[in-house]
C-alpha cells in the first residue's frame, strides 16, 4: 500500500503541474490551435505563436521574430524565416515540412528567437496545447550580468572554455552572447534576461560551457546578478572512423552515438569529409552505435572510457544490411494499425547487432508506420527483436527478446507482421467470470473447492482481476463455512498469487480461527522483488464490496487495493486481532541472489512469524474458544549461515539493490521516511515510541545503540559542517566502510571481475561523508561512493550524489520544526556477490 499511497503523492504532483500549464495556456489563449489541414502534408506544417511582455504577459507588436530548424543531432541551429509580430503580439511561419521529434538521423526540430531594441534577447517558452507545442516568446526590459569562473576536478581554472546563456532547441548559441573565459577561468556575460514565472518563482538561468579538450559541462543559478562556478569534468577522449564497405570509402556524414550503460545522457559526433569522428565523453561505460540512410553497422559492445584516456576505436564498418519489411496488424481483424490512442503514429526499434541487446541498450526509435500501417527496418545480419515503443503490442522492447528472432540476411527483406492484441474489455470479462460462477456447485464444499481451483488456475492478479473479484465475492459470502479449505490451501501453498488471494479472502471473512495458519504463511512471504498494485474492474456494486476489505483506507477512485503477500498475509493479522507488531517493516525484504543474505532474510520472516506465535498462544481465548486452533506449530528449524568468503570467487559478480533509497533523522517524521536499513537484509524497522513522542529528543548514541540492537547497519543523522549549518549524512552501524574514487565505483564491475576491491580511505568516523583531500574538508551531500562490509560479512556499495545540494542542507534549529519539509539523505546501493 506504500507504493500506492506514493504513486498517488506523484499523481497529484503531475495533476497539479497540469493545472499550472493549463492556467499559463489560459492566459495565452491568443497563441492560436494550429489546424488538422495544416498539420499533415509537407510544407503545410504551421508554426505560430506569440511575444509577450515579461512584465505583465501583454501583447508585444513589432517584435522580430526568427525561426531556426534544427536538424539530426548534431550541428548548429539553422536560420531559415523571419516575421514581425503583429499588433496582437502574434507570429505565423507557414509551408514548413513537420516536425520529426523522435528520431536521431533525421530529426527535424523548429525554435524560435524574439529580438527588439533596448530589450534583452526573446525566450520561447513551449506550452502544449490541444496536442500542438505553441511557444510563447518572453522579452523583458530587466538585465543582468553574470560572472563565474570554470574550473576543471582539481579546481584549476580553465581558460578558452566559450560560456554561453541562450540556446535554440537546447543547443547553445554563441552568436548571440557568449564569453570567453580569461587564463584565470573568469568569464563575464552581461545583458541576460531576467525571467519568472512569478514573482516568488524565478526562471533559472543556465549557461553552456564548452572546451574541445572536455566533455560538455553546465552551470545554473537561480538568481540574477550572480558568480557561479562551473567544474568540467576530465573526460575520455574517443575517435575513431567509419568505413562504407558499399562504396568501399570512408563515410562522411555518419552520426555516432556514445550511449551511457549507466543510463546517462548520450553523446553525439558525425564523421567529416574523410569519414572520421572524435568527441570527449565523461567517464563511464559505453556503447557504440552508427546510423546513416540505406547502411546500417555493427554495434560495438560495452567499452570503458576512463578520465584521461584517449581511446582509438576499431573502424566501424557500414554494411548494407537487411530489411525487415511488414505491417502492425489487429491480431483478430488483420487490419492495419497506424495510430496510438493520443493520435501519434506508431513507432519500432529493434535489438540485434546493430542496435545490442535491452541489457546495455536503452529502447529508441528506429522508424515510424506509414498511412498503411506498414514499415521496414534496416537491420544487420543474424537474430534481431523488433518491438512497438509507444503502443501495447505483442512485442515490447521489454519482452521481445523473450520471443522467437527474426533472421536477418545481408541484401535481402525478411517478411514479418508486428500484432496488436487488444486487450479484452472489462465488462466482458465480468460477463464470462459470472459465466463461471453460475456453473459453480450449490454445495458449500464443493463450491469453495471449484473457487479455489479457479484461484489456482486463473492465477495473474491484472489479466484475471473479474475472475479474482467474483470468485472472492462467493467466498465472502459462504463465510466461515469456507475457512477450513482456506486455511488448508493457505498451508499448501508457496505461490506468490495464492498468498495475495487467500490473505485477501481470509482478511474478509473475518474468522480469527484463520490467524495460525496466517502466522504459518509469515515465513513464505520471503519473495523475489514484487510492487504493490490496484486491481479495476466493471461493477461498482463488486468495486465497492471489495473495497470494504482492502488495505487502502482512503478508497481512491475505482481502485481495489492489492497488495503483496507480505502486505496482504500481515494486513489480515491486523484485521483479525487487532495487533501489529511493525510487520511493515519486512515489506521493503525482496529474496537476494546472494545465498548468505537469503538466508538471513528468511531468519528476520521466520522470527517475525515466531514473535506472532508467542502471542496468538498466550491470547487466542480472547478471539476463539476452538481449542484445535491454540497452537501455531512453526518449525523452529534455521538453515546455518555460511561464513564470509575472504575473497571474491569466480562467479562473484554486482547484484540487486536500490536506486533512490532515502533515510531521514529520527527526529523528521512523516508517513514516507524511513529511519533505519539493515543492508545484509533490506529490513527497515520503525523508531520506537520513545524516539517519537511528542517532546523525545533522543541522542546520537540512543539512536545508534537501539539500530544496532535491531540489526540494522546504516542510520541518518544531523551533521554539522563549518558553514554554521547541518547537512543530514549517513551513519555505519558496526560496519568497515572506505571512501573510493568515483572512477573506481563506475569500473566496479571490473573490478569484481579481477577478483578484488579497490582499497579507498577508511572511514574512521562512521559518516559517509566526501572527503576531499585537497582543501582536507569532509563535504556532505558531494557525490562519493563507499564500499562496506557489515558485521555479519555483506559487503556492498554505496554511492550518494546529490545534484541540488539544497536538498540535504538545513539549519540545525530546525531538524524538529513541524514547518520543516521533511529533510533525508538519498542514495543507490547494490549489493556485490561473491
Amino acid at each position: 500500500m506504500r507504493r500506492k499511497t506514493q504513486f498517488l503523492v506523484t499523481l497529484v504532483a503531475r495533476l497539479l503541474l497540469l493545472f499550472v500549464l493549463l492556467s499559463r495556456a489560459e492566459t495565452l489563449s491568443h497563441a492560436m490551435a494550429q489546424s488538422e489541414d495544416e498539420q499533415s502534408p509537407a510544407g503545410r506544417y504551421v508554426l505560430h505563436g506569440n511575444c509577450v511582455d515579461q512584465a505583465d504577459l501583454s501583447p508585444l507588436a513589432g517584435i522580430a521574430v526568427t525561426l531556426y530548424e534544427v536538424a539530426g543531432m548534431t550541428g548548429a541551429p539553422v536560420e531559415i524565416a523571419k516575421t514581425v509580430s503583429d499588433a496582437e503580439g502574434k507570429f505565423k511561419f507557414t509551408g514548413l515540412v513537420p516536425e520529426r521529434r523522435d528520431f536521431a538521423l533525421d530529426r527535424l526540430r523548429y525554435d524560435v528567437v524574439g529580438r527588439m531594441p533596448g530589450w534583452a534577447i526573446g525566450k520561447s517558452f513551449f506550452n502544449q496545447i490541444n496536442g500542438e507545442y505553441v511557444p510563447t516568446i518572453r522579452l523583458t526590459r530587466e538585465t543582468a550580468t553574470l560572472r563565474g569562473k570554470v574550473v576543471d576536478i582539481d579546481g584549476q581554472p580553465i581558460a578558452g572554455a566559450t560560456v554561453t546563456p541562450y540556446f535554440v532547441n537546447v543547443r547553445p548559441m554563441p552568436e548571440f552572447l557568449s564569453a570567453t573565459t580569461d587564463a584565470e577561468g573568469r568569464f563575464q556575460l552581461d545583458g541576460i534576461g531576467i525571467y519568472s514565472w512569478s514573482p516568488t518563482h524565478v526562471v533559472p538561468t543556465h549557461v553552456a560551457v564548452r572546451h574541445p579538450d572536455y566533455p560538455p559541462a553546465s552551470g545554473r543559478t537561480k538568481k540574477l546578478p550572480d558568480d557561479i562556478t562551473v567544474t568540467m569534468e576530465r573526460g575520455c577522449v574517443v575517435q575513431g572512423k567509419v568505413v562504407d564497405s558499399v562504396t568501399g570509402g570512408l563515410a562522411d556524414g555518419v552520426l555516432v552515438n556514445a550511449g551511457s550503460i549507466a543510463g546517462g545522457p548520450s553523446q553525439w559526433a558525425s564523421t567529416n569529409a574523410v569519414g572520421e569522428f572524435r568527441m570527449v565523453i565523461p567517464e563511464g561505460n559505453y556503447t557504440f552505435r552508427v546510423e546513416k540512410h540505406d547502411r546500417i553497422g555493427l554495434a560495438l559492445g560495452e567499452t570503458w572510457c576512463g578520465a584521461g584516456q584517449k581511446i582509438d576505436l576499431p573502424p566501424i564498418l557500414l554494411i548494407r544490411g537487411g530489411v525487415i519489411a511488414g505491417q502492425v496488424v489487429h491480431a483478430k481483424t488483420g487490419q492495419p494499425i497506424v495510430f496510438t490512442e493520443r493520435g501519434e503514429r506508431l513507432r519500432l526499434g529493434l535489438y540485434g547487432p546493430s542496435e545490442l541487446n535491452r541489457q546495455i541498450a536503452a529502447p529508441r526509435s528506429l522508424v515510424e508506420v506509414d498511412a498503411n500501417g506498414r514499415f521496414e527496418l534496416r537491420a544487420a545480419p543474424g537474430d534481431n527483436f523488433p518491438y512497438v515503443l509507444n503502443h501495447e503490442a505483442n512485442r515490447m522492447s521489454w519482452n521481445t527478446e523473450k520471443q522467437s528472432p527474426v533472421v536477418v540476411k545481408e541484401g535481402e527483406t525478411t517478411d514479418y507482421n508486428l500484432l496488436f492484441e487488444p486487450p479484452i474489455a472489462s465488462a466482458e470479462k465480468m460477463k464470462d467470470a459470472e459465466a463461471l460462477i453460475a456453473e459453480l456447485s450449490k454445495d458449500p464444499t464443493e463450491r469453495t473447492a471449484q473457487i479455489l481451483s479457479a484461484y489456482r488456475q486463473y492465477a495473474h492478479p491484472f489479466e484475471d482481476a473479474e475472475v479474482w473479484a467474483c470468485m472472492t465475492r462467493e467466498l465472502i459470502a459462504l463465510g466461515p463455512q469456507a475457512v477450513p479449505q482456506l486455511i488448508a490451501e493457505l498451508d499448501a501453498t508457496k505461490h506468490e498469487g495464492m498468498l495475495r488471494r487467500l490473505g485477501f479472502a481470509l482478511r474478509a471473512i473475518g474468522d480469527p480461527r484463520a490467524v495460525p495458519a496466517l502466522i504459518r504463511a509469515i515465513p513464505k512471504t520471503h519473495v523475489p522483488t514484487g510492487s504493490d498494485c490496484g486491481l479495476r474492474i466493471d461493477s461498482s456494486e463488486l468495486t465497492a464490496l471489495l473495497r470494504k476489505y482492502d488495505l487502502d483506507e482512503q478508497d481512491r477512485g475505482d481502485w481495489i487495493s492489492y497488495e503483496r503477500p507480505v502486505g496482504e498475509i500481515c494486513g489480515a493479522l491486523h484485521k483479525l486481532t487487532g495487533q501489529n507488531f511493525d510487520d511493515m517493516a519486512l515489506s521493503s525484504i525482496h529474496l537476494s541472489e546472494d545465498p548468505r543474505r537469503a538466508i538471513m532474510q528468511q531468519r528476520r520472516f521466520d522470527r517475525h512469524a515466531q514473535l506472532w506465535q508467542s502471542w496468538w498462544e498466550q491470547n487466542w481465548r480472547t478471539l476463539t474458544l476452538d481449542e484445535q486452533f491454540a497452537t501455531v506449530g512453526l518449525k523452529s528449524e534455521e538453515k546455518p549461515i555460511p561464513p564470509p568468503m575472504a575473497e571474491l570467487g569466480p562467479t562473484a559478480k554486482y547484484g540487486n539493490g536500490r536506486i533512490g533509497a532515502s533515510l531521514s533523522p529520527v527526529s523528521v517524521q512523516g508517513r514516507y521516511n524511513r529511519h533505519f536499513l539493515d543492508l545484509d537484509t533490506g529490513y527497515e524497522p520503525h523508531p520506537p515510541a520513545a524516539f517519537i513522542k511528542e517532546g523525545a529528543k533522543p541522542t546520537e548514541a540512543e539512536v545508534s545503540a537501539w539500530a544496532a540492537e535491531q540489526g540494522c547497519d546504516l542510520i541518518c543523522v544531523p551533521y554539522p559542517t563549518d558553514v554554521g549549518k547541518s547537512a543530514v549524512a549517513l551513519k555505519a552501524i558496526d560496519m568497515q566502510v572506505r571512501e573510493i574514487s568515483l572512477t573506481d565505483a563506475r569500473k566496479i564491475k571490473h573490478w569484481i571481475a579481477s577478483g578484488k576491491l579497490p582499497e579507498g580511505r577508511q572511514v574512521e568516523d562512521q559518516f559517509l561523508v566526501h572527503y576531499d583531500p585537497k582543501t582536507q574538508r569532509f563535504v556532505p551531500g558531494a557525490e562519493s561512493a563507499f564500499l562496506y562490509t557489515t558485521e555479519e560479512g555483506c559487503i556492498g556499495m554505496i554511492t550518494i550524489g546529490m545534484p541540488n545540494g539544497e536538498e540535504t542542507m538545513i539549519g540545525l534549529e530546525d531538524l524538529n520544526a513541524s514547518d520543516v519539509l521533511p529533510r533525508r539523505a538519498t542514495f543507490d546501493l547494490r549489493e556485490i556477490i561473491p
